[in-house]
């Protein structure tokens, strides 16, 4: 996390600090002055004698209903071998621990509505970072390049920057709801649980170029991307009602689960090339400046449904050969040609649903199994416009239909014609 300047507080308001006088009968070695104990727990200055004089503590330390503003573990603190809990303390403005260089277990913040600063300035190794609910938290000193940790949950706090951790593999990286943050900066790897970004600054840029491989993935509210290395998606990937302008996943291979890109007004380029497979659904609905569908042109399986929807004028999906599920179609051109939809190799490539497409603003909806006919309830037609807009599939017969359209209607009026001559 990046080191904003420090705000300044009123040197009138005394520090509640650990004695640095070493007490009598605790254990020390060579290194650290040792004190031990399942749980150190804190809830007035006086409480804080415990921790007298200690540079290495084994147990967990907290703070809870904490009644002072500013809470100071001393110059002596060096090592917990545990975890350092502060909770549900809305007096508590200030939290420092100059010398502390590592936790072993979380450094959890909970429920800190007066809290504005955190200076942890040696703090070089956390298990976890668990931060919430502290609405004022503006300001925090830590060591640059904190390693190996595992959790990151920042929710609920004025932040405006992250930046500056080491560990390539995260099991959770869950950054929301700071809404002055303006930019995100990890080198994470590998995310083994959740990668959760939402309701920071619609501002924000989310840079993580060394990403490969996620398991769940969600972005909501950036402006900005980078995701230059992604290559897998072990479970669903959602891009929501974001401010970006481009999207580039230019390795991106397989996405386990669903892959919805949803409501993002000005999305107008995508471009993920070499994506093959996606487990679940592929969901593309509501990206208001995304009228072209084309930038999968490796997709080859569809796990669950395809549905698209939006101002969308062309849909090709080159190398498709299969749909598990539903494939699905509203557009609000009133030119797209749901007619060769209907006909073209989605019959093929649909498995195990039903097609539907839809042409205008009542969502209209038909049925594309072999024998039906696809409506447009806006104008009473079949659904086929002008044929300007394509559809595209495997291997490409739509641009045939018009010639097929035009045998059939031929040999119906030759047989119409022999019929009138034997009459007569």
């Amino acid at each position: 996390m990046s080191p904003d300047v420090l705000t300044s507080l009123t040197s009138s308001l005394p520090i509640i600090t650990a004695s640095t006088v070493p007490p009598v009968g605790r254990s020390s070695d060579q290194h650290f002055l040792e004190c031990s104990k399942s749980q150190y727990v804190i809830r007035n200055p006086a409480d804080l004698h415990q921790l007298d004089g200690c540079e290495l503590v084994k147990g967990d330390i907290l703070v809870t209903d904490f009644n002072h503003p500013l809470l100071s573990f001393g110059d002596k603190l060096k090592q917990v071998n545990g975890s350092i809990v502060v909770e549900k303390s809305p007096d508590l403005v200030r939290l420092e621990s100059p010398n502390l260089f590592l936790i072993t277990g979380a450094f959890k913040l909970h429920q800190l509505t007066s809290l504005s600063l955190v200076l942890t300035p040696s703090l070089q190794t956390v298990s976890g970072l668990d931060w919430q609910v502290l609405p004022i938290l503006s300001n925090v000193q830590i060591s640059p390049g904190v390693s190996n940790i595992s959790t990151i949950i920042i929710s609920d706090t004025s932040l405006m920057g992250f930046a500056g951790f080491n560990s390539e593999d995260l099991d959770i990286l869950d950054i929301n709801n700071n809404r002055f943050l303006d930019s995100i900066k990890c080198n994470v790897v590998n995310i083994k649980e959740k990668l959760h970004i939402a309701a920071n600054s619609r501002e924000l840029s989310l840079s993580l170029p060394k990403l490969v491989k996620a398991n769940n993935l969600t972005i909501h509210d950036v402006s900005q991307v980078d995701l230059a290395n992604l290559q897998i998606v072990s479970n669903s990937m959602s891009i929501i009602q974001n401010n970006l302008k481009l999207l580039k996943v230019p390795f991106l291979s397989k996405v386990g689960g669903t892959l919805s890109l949803l409501k993002n007004d000005g999305l107008a380029n995508v471009d993920i090339p070499e994506l093959k497979e996606v487990g679940g659904g592929l969901m593309i609905m509501n990206n208001t400046r995304l009228d072209k569908i084309n930038f999968l042109p490796r997709l080859t399986m569809i796990g669950g449904a395809l549905e698209l929807a939006g101002n969308i004028k062309e849909a090709k999906f080159p190398s498709l050969k299969l749909v598990k599920g539903s494939a699905i179609i509203r557009s609000f051109v009133s030119l797209f040609d749901c007619n060769r939809w209907s006909h073209s190799d989605i019959r093929s490539i649909v498995r195990g649903g039903k097609i539907e497409c839809g042409i205008g603003g009542n969502s209209p909806v038909g049925y594309g199994t072999p024998g039906s006919q696809v409506f447009d309830y806006n104008t009473g037609s079949n659904g086929k416009g002008n044929g300007t807009h394509e559809i595209l599939f495997s291997n490409g017969t739509s641009s045939a239909l018009s010639i097929f359209g035009a045998f059939q209607i031929g040999f119906a009026l030759f047989i119409i014609e022999m019929t009138i001559h034997l009459i007569r």
